[in-house]
This record gives C-alpha cells, sequence and structure tokens, in this order.
C-alpha cells in the first residue's frame, strides 16, 4: 500500500474542496469514522503517555481516478506536552493508478497549498519534535528496500516545509541556508546509495535535485557577498554600515536572481516534483543485484569507499595550494558528513570525528566563499573610480580572509585524518 499525505495549510473546507473538485455533493462523502485511542510510545527512549482522537472520511473520487482513494482526516495526537494536530489528505494509490495521482494532486493544489507529511501520525509527531530515529519505524527492516523507506522520506518532508518557508519570504536568509542545507543532505545520501539503486532513475533524479540547488546557488553567492560586505563596512565604520555603489550593485543582482528563481520554484511545481521523487521511493527501486543484500552491510562497505576516496585525496593535493581543488575537497567531506548524521547504523561513536570534520568543512567553505565573493564583484568593473574602488577594497579584504584561513588548512586536515582513522578501527 502507498500512500501520499497532504496537511493542509489552511484547514480545508470539504464543501469547497468537492465543488472545485466537480464531485457530486450527495453522493460523495462516507459517513465520519471517529476514532479514540490512547497508551504509551517511545520518544528518543522515553515513554510517554498519549491520546489520539480523530475523524476520518472518504472522498469517492470519479472512474476517472480509478485506483486511487482519497480520505480526509482531522484530529490530534497529544502525547504530554508534544501536540500534533491533523487537517490532511491521505491518497492511497496502487502500482496501476500511480500516473494518475500527480493529475489528482495537481488538481488539489490549483484549491489550496498542502505540505508533503509522513501518513503515520506517531511517526510524525517523532519527526517534528527531533526525536526520530528511522530504526524504530514499523517498515524497518533487513533489507535496502526497507533502509530507503526509512532513512530518505522524511528528508523530502523536511525539503518541503524548508521550501514553503522560503517561498513565504525568499529575502530570509536563514530559511534560503536552511533549504539548501537539506537539500544538500538528500542529494548527499541519494549518492551515497545509487550503487543499489536503477541507475537511470536515479541519474535523472541526481540532475533534478541538482537542479533545485542550483537554481538557489547564485541567490545564495550574492546574499553571501551582501553579509561579507555588510560586515567588512560594519568593522571599518564602527557598527554603523554604509551604502556605496557595490552594495547598490548586489542588491540589484539580489533582485534580478530572485526574479529568475520565481518562475523556476512555484509551490505547485515544488510539491510535485518532491511527491513524484517520493513516490519513486514506494516504487521499488533497488537495483536486482542489490535485492538481497542487508542495509547493513551495504552501508558500511559504502562508508569504507567514501572514506578511503578522502584519505587518498591527502596524498594527491596535500600543500591546499589549489582553492578548486579544496572546494572538490570540501563537497566530498560534505556529502560524507551528511550522509553519516542521517545513518545512526554507522555512525556510533563519531561525534569527535564528525566535530573535526565540521570544523574542516567550515574552513574549506569560509574559503570558497571568500574567493568566489572576490570573483563575482571583479564583474562589475568599470570605469566609474569610486566603484572601482569599493571592489579593490572588498577584494582585498576577501583575499585576506582567505589568506588567514589556508594557513589553518594543514593542521586541520592532519587532525581529521587522524581521528577518521581512529573512527574507523572501532
Amino acid at each position: 500500500m502507498n500512500i501520499i499525505c497532504l496537511k493542509s495549510q489552511a484547514g480545508f473546507d470539504l464543501t469547497k474542496l468537492i465543488e472545485k473538485l466537480d464531485l457530486e455533493p450527495n453522493s460523495t462523502l462516507t459517513e465520519p469514522r471517529e476514532g479514540r485511542n490512547k497508551g504509551k510510545i517511545s520518544l528518543r527512549g522515553m515513554k510517554r503517555t498519549y491520546q489520539r482522537n480523530y475523524n476520518q472520511r472518504e472522498i469517492i473520487l470519479p472512474a476517472k481516478y480509478k485506483g486511487i482513494r482519497l480520505y480526509a482526516v482531522e484530529g490530534a495526537l497529544v502525547a504530554e506536552e508534544l501536540i500534533l494536530t491533523q487537517k490532511e489528505l491521505c491518497l492511497i494509490y496502487t502500482a496501476k493508478s500511480k500516473l494518475l495521482v500527480p493529475k489528482l494532486v495537481e488538481r488539489l493544489l490549483g484549491i489550496e497549498q498542502f505540505q508533503l507529511v509522513e501518513p503515520d501520525p506517531f511517526v510524525r509527531l517523532a519527526q517534528e519534535s527531533n526525536a526520530f530515529d528511522p530504526r524504530e519505524m514499523p517498515v524497518y527492516g533487513k533489507g535496502i528496500e526497507a533502509g530507503l523507506l526509512t532513512h530518505l522520506p522524511w528528508q523530502i518532508y523536511i525539503i518541503h516545509a524548508a521550501w514553503q518557508r522560503y517561498l513565504a519570504n525568499p529575502l530570509d536568509r536563514i530559511a534560503l541556508r536552511q533549504l539548501r542545507v537539506k537539500v544538500r543532505r538528500l542529494r548527499s545520501c541519494l549518492t551515497f546509495v545509487k550503487p543499489a539503486l536503477r541507475q537511470d532513475d536515479a541519474i535523472a533524479w541526481q540532475k533534478r535535485l541538482r537542479a533545485q540547488g542550483e537554481a538557489l546557488g547564485r541567490l545564495r553567492e550574492v546574499d553571501v557577498a551582501l553579509i561579507s560586505l555588510e560586515h567588512m563596512q560594519s568593522s571599518i565604520t564602527q557598527n554603523r554600515p554604509k551604502g556605496g555603489q557595490l552594495m547598490q550593485v548586489l542588491r540589484s543582482l539580489q533582485k534580478k536572481e530572485l526574479a529568475e528563481i520565481e518562475p523556476l520554484a512555484s509551490n505547485e511545481k515544488i510539491t510535485l516534483e518532491l511527491m513524484q521523487l517520493l513516490m519513486w521511493l514506494q516504487g521499488q527501486p533497488v537495483a536486482a543485484a542489490y535485492s538481497n543484500m542487508s542495509w547493513k552491510k551495504f552501508l558500511h562497505c559504502r562508508c569504507g569507499q567514501w572514506s578511503e576516496a578522502i584519505m587518498k585525496w591527502r596524498y594527491k593535493h596535500a600543500d591546499f595550494s589549489n582553492v578548486e581543488e579544496d572546494h572538490k575537497l570540501r563537497i566530498k567531506i560534505k556529502r560524507f558528513r551528511y550522509a553519516l548524521m542521517c545513518l545512526p547504523e554507522i555512525n556510533q561513536d563519531s561525534g569527535l570525528m564528525l566535530r573535526k570534520l565540521k570544523r574542516l568543512q567550515d574552513v574549506l567553505g569560509f574559503i570558497h566563499d571568500d574567493y568566489v565573493n572576490g570573483q563575482l564583484v571583479q564583474e562589475y568593473k568599470n570605469r566609474d573610480e569610486k566603484l572601482n574602488y569599493e571592489i579593490a577594497t572588498f577584494s582585498g579584504w576577501e583575499s585576506a580572509k582567505v589568506a588567514a584561513a589556508l594557513e589553518q588548512l594543514p593542521e586541520l586536515w592532519q587532525d581529521f585524518c587522524q581521528q577518521l582513522q581512529e573512527w574507523k578501527r572501532r
């Protein structure tokens, strides 16, 4: 049984919903089925008393949606101080009806805004309260198929929520950064498990997720440059930021990037794309050669391959003299860190190693951002002496930051490699 769950952002009106879907009002809704239960649930090893009340009604769909069952669910799950409200639509579909799901969801999105969420309210409560452990999901098992369904869908849900926060305020720097981190984390995990997937589909989804990241990447670069320029001006003018022509140039570029993203990142487009990714995972995408391999064996094998690839880099580019090569290393260790953070089966006792990895990643990130900032503003040199002076000052500021960060790298790198080797021996 495959389920797509859409949480209403405003609290849907069933009468309006049926009207907009062009359904017959008198024969469309089943009688409500009420449910009440209580008991104990475990969240991060702590037992909590819960009580759940809900009301469920099926919306009978016309023949053109044959094979899809649509339920409206309203209710609440209360586990002591934790509360989860339910105002959602649940679509149950089969392999034969999966091509009809996007058509129905597209109609629903034309009525109101929905958010993709975990169908199981108990699992969702754990996710929303930062108490989620994929190993505690009901479908968790030994095979790779079960591993994918317990480790990847929750990331799709939080990416969709992050997209909605960003779309509500595209100038929110925190929302933009968090969205990009979440997309990169899912991309890292997908790359990690890619050998076990049907390759054509996996490569196609890598490209689609990369496109999401690239759509936001240029905007993030401009935003980082603005932050750095503001910091420089505050330092020079005793915490009283000034404007200047370079600031105006970057603000104009920011508006341009926002305008270019807008048609590519509508709520409807993002919802449908992430839902299709979720449906692909539900459709058993594991390659035949890996169908009988255990999830833990696969994870340990991949972890070994990725750590060895990082260690090999050590002997090729140990002097950190090439910023572009340093950036490639940053991508490798960032993927490694994101994947480990999402895989509790293999990240035991990795806290110290991950902290050193994070420090190394941060310094490499500073170097890359400062280097990109300096290159970005060079594009706007012209015959205006004031603007050219501001660009030269800013570029010098960024170059000095790069030089200072580069001095730290050899020691950070050696420290991390030593800790990685110790962790692998455990």
